[in-house]
């Protein structure tokens, strides 16, 4: 939830001249990070449903599509981390030592 919390939230707060909601999808992935959990990646989002999630947010203060989109992104992410890690195999324990 904190990721999601950053996203949203950072967005709305508009912190910068420009750059926010940039800004605020990769300051997502610093709570993911911390717990060793995938990455956010919004490659496979259209900008359509972005924007409309965005704008949910800015002119009607609902997050609920913004949070939506976020777990579905997120969900779609992880698959792809999980396929990523399993065709790199386990780690080489002579090179390890």
């Amino acid at each position: 939830m904190e990721a999601a919390f950053f996203m949203v939230n950072l967005a709305y707060l508009q912190p910068f001249e420009d750059g926010d909601k940039r800004t605020s999808r990769r300051c997502a992935n610093l709570p993911l990070l911390l717990q060793n959990c995938a990455h956010l990646s919004f490659l496979d989002v259209e900008q359509s449903d972005y924007a409309l999630a965005m704008m949910g947010i800015y002119e009607q203060q609902d997050s609920s599509l913004a949070v939506e989109l976020f777990a579905w992104t997120y969900r779609r992410s992880s698959g792809k981390y999980a396929v990523l890690l399993e065709s790199m195999g386990g780690p080489d324990l002579f090179r390890q030592r």
